[in-house]
């Protein structure tokens, strides 16, 4: 998560040759997130160039922007929040973009002993992942980013050459 304040991270990116991005989630959280910012993809411009922000997935409940989007939140929040998310994005048209962390999907991984809070934000939900993952493959199109924004970034590309 690129947090406000830190946009400089962009133009490395930018730097790297990195065309779109997923660094912005648009949640108000202490420490990450960056609220206020689109929740849809769109073009951020910058001095190097432009990157195609594509931020994580999100479901707003009663005006409250609350994360739809994979990791932590996949395993441990209500599924039907999560659900909710992908379920608007398609309605509107909008691609929903979520992540998972590959030890997420091991719930035999090792245990190590660290303080209660990091063990419950770590382990907690990770018999759920996988199942919950099959359940949105199933029900929801997913491509990979480049096949979905291909038309989006060569047009960028080819503005600017």
């Amino acid at each position: 998560s690129i947090i406000p304040g830190f946009e400089w991270a962009f133009d490395v990116l930018l730097e790297e040759g990195y065309r779109y991005d997923s660094s912005r989630f648009p949640i108000r959280r202490p420490g990450y997130g960056s609220p206020g910012t689109p929740r849809v993809p769109y073009w951020m411009h910058r001095n190097l160039g432009r990157l195609l922000e594509i931020p994580m997935a999100t479901n707003s409940v009663m005006g409250v922007v609350l994360p739809a989007a994979g990791g932590g939140y996949l395993r441990q929040l209500p599924f039907a929040l999560l659900e909710g998310g992908f379920r608007k994005a398609t309605e509107d048209g909008v691609p929903a973009m979520f992540y998972v962390h590959p030890w997420e999907t091991d719930p035999g991984q090792p245990r190590l002993p660290v303080p209660w809070v990091t063990r419950v934000r770590h382990y907690r939900g990770l018999r759920k992942t996988l199942p919950r993952i099959k359940e949105l493959l199933a029900a929801y199109p997913f491509s990979s980013v480049e096949r979905r924004f291909q038309e989006w970034v060569f047009q960028a590309e080819g503005a600017e050459t």
